[in-house]
């Protein structure tokens, strides 16, 4: 069953519905509307949302332990998720920093550091959102202007619908002067909803 990185209720219960028409036929159908309504709201949709929550938290920490790991501790100095705003900041004005978020828009072998990231955290038989979800993350981790390490849901949307729409539309990932970016960088500096670890 493929889900979206953030679906919304009615894709969830779409997919868990396909799932079932198509696995457990009988099952499913036993179920008035009414009854399955009830059913999916009681027993399903909280754990399925549980679930995709903890999945893009395990994407996102592989997608962590990748950056590092390619530019190694000795180009990137550590940082815990957890620190300090202030640490944070000291941390993304480091000269090591910089130098691997430019890195991140190089080219290696044809294909941007940035891309072989990703690609290093999917692997294979990825889908073009969750590659944008791992792009988002990447910049959003290294980007200097981006004073956080992590980022509400809305503003992780927001930005991996931006990598999304580059990639759907086979734009390059570098960035360009007035293109969307900056006024990103600015609303995850504003922003003070509950944030998710990236």
């Amino acid at each position: 069953m493929k889900i979206t990185i953030y679906p919304n209720k009615e894709e969830l219960r779409g997919a868990v519905e396909k799932y079932l028409k198509s696995n457990h036929y009988e099952y499913f159908y036993q179920f008035s509307e009414t009854q399955w309504t009830g059913m999916y709201n009681k027993n399903i949709h909280k754990k399925l949302l549980r679930s995709v929550r903890s999945l893009r938290g395990v994407l996102a920490s592989k997608t962590r332990d990748t950056i590092f790991t390619v530019f190694g501790e000795k180009n990137l100095p550590p940082i815990n998720t957890n620190s300090k705003p202030s640490e944070i900041t000291e941390w993304k004005a480091k000269p090591e920093v910089k130098t691997c978020y430019k890195e991140l828009f190089t080219q290696m072998d044809d294909k941007l550091v940035l891309t072989r990231i990703a690609q290093k955290v999917l692997r294979k038989n990825y889908s073009k959102a969750e590659m944008a979800f791992v792009v988002a993350i990447c910049v959003t981790i290294l980007n200097p202007k981006i004073g956080k390490l992590k980022l509400s849901n809305r503003m992780m949307k927001r930005r991996m619908e931006f990598y999304l729409n580059k990639i759907e539309n086979e734009e390059s990932l570098i960035p360009c002067e007035g293109e969307g970016e900056d006024e990103l960088e600015s609303e995850a500096e504003s922003e003070d909803e509950s944030e998710e670890e990236f």
